[in-house]
């Protein structure tokens, strides 16, 4: 069996990436091997630990190159290199799969090793830097210190608006509509909120909730990091919201077009890229 193996192609934004890598480095770890990253993603540099395990590598994800080329430049070039028709012909090729070579976007649906490994080494391996762990964790600290029950809200804008024609698309009182239905079921919690979004909105609109918010100057990856460290999870079908669930251990609930939150059972921590824990199939 060959010790390492290569993924080359760039599957989607950072949780999908994350997603593709997650059984390949699980696979390293238990055969002790290595999985090589051809391309990266914009946000790698906030997991060092992913970036400087013995399980993985980014080998071209190199400051001599950044600062030869810049950045965005040797990212281009790499993504060239890679992703070319000649590179993706090569990888369908018998020798390429004996050699290791990996398309990552059909690798987020893989579970056949990460089942198998510590959550705490995963969890590990896949945090962020500690700058981003101390401001989530600072932030909070206060609310959960004031016995607050944290519900996380995955409020997607930007490509959602059109994407699948918009279906996964929520507008602010949807949004609302579901936060409220929260607070009636967990009314014996003392329930705040925070919202993680990649747009911009006027936090009035929710002021009959307690709102749970970071400080200025925040990243997608301490939005995501928030979100694994919440009581409860809901927002629309996404990888992002998946990812948090699943690495932090928080039951998630999909929120659907016209549906109703009526119970915790409603909630479930996510198995794998395609399945809740609860045994519900993630359709898309």
């Amino acid at each position: 069996m060959s010790k390492f193996k290569i993924i080359c192609d760039a599957p989607g934004q950072t949780c999908n990436r994350l997603w593709s890598y997650l059984d390949t480095v699980s696979w390293a770890i238990k055969n002790e091997g290595k999985v090589y990253v051809i391309n990266w993603d914009i946000d790698i540099k906030y997991f060092p630990n992913l970036l400087k395990s013995r399980y993985c590598s980014f080998p071209f994800y190199s400051q001599t190159f950044f600062k030869l080329f810049g950045e965005d430049r040797w990212k281009g070039i790499c993504a060239i290199l890679s992703l070319n028709s000649l590179a993706r012909n090569f990888r369908k090729t018998e020798v390429a799969e004996y050699l290791g070579f990996l398309n990552g976007w059909d690798l987020r649906e893989n579970h056949k090793y990460y089942p198998h490994v510590s959550k705490s080494v995963l969890q590990e391996v896949f945090s962020p830097n500690q700058n981003i762990i101390q401001d989530v964790s600072s932030e909070l600290k206060k609310y959960k210190s004031e016995g607050y029950f944290i519900v996380g809200v995955h409020m997607r804008g930007g490509d959602y608006r059109h994407w699948e024609n918009g279906q996964y698309f929520f507008e602010k009182e949807e949004y609302r509509k579901f936060m409220s239905q929260i607070k009636t079921l967990f009314a014996k919690e003392k329930v705040c909120f925070f919202i993680s979004t990649n747009e911009q909105y006027d936090k009035s609109y929710f002021n009959e909730f307690t709102l749970c918010e970071l400080n200025k100057n925040t990243t997608a990856i301490h939005d995501l990091y928030a979100l694994s460290q919440c009581d409860r999870i809901i927002g629309p079908h996404s990888s992002f919201s998946r990812w948090a669930s699943f690495i932090g251990d928080v039951p998630l609930c999909y929120i659907e077009h016209g549906g109703e939150i009526l119970s915790d059972s409603d909630f479930s921590l996510i198995k794998d890229f395609y399945h809740f824990q609860n045994g519900k199939r993630i359709r898309i």
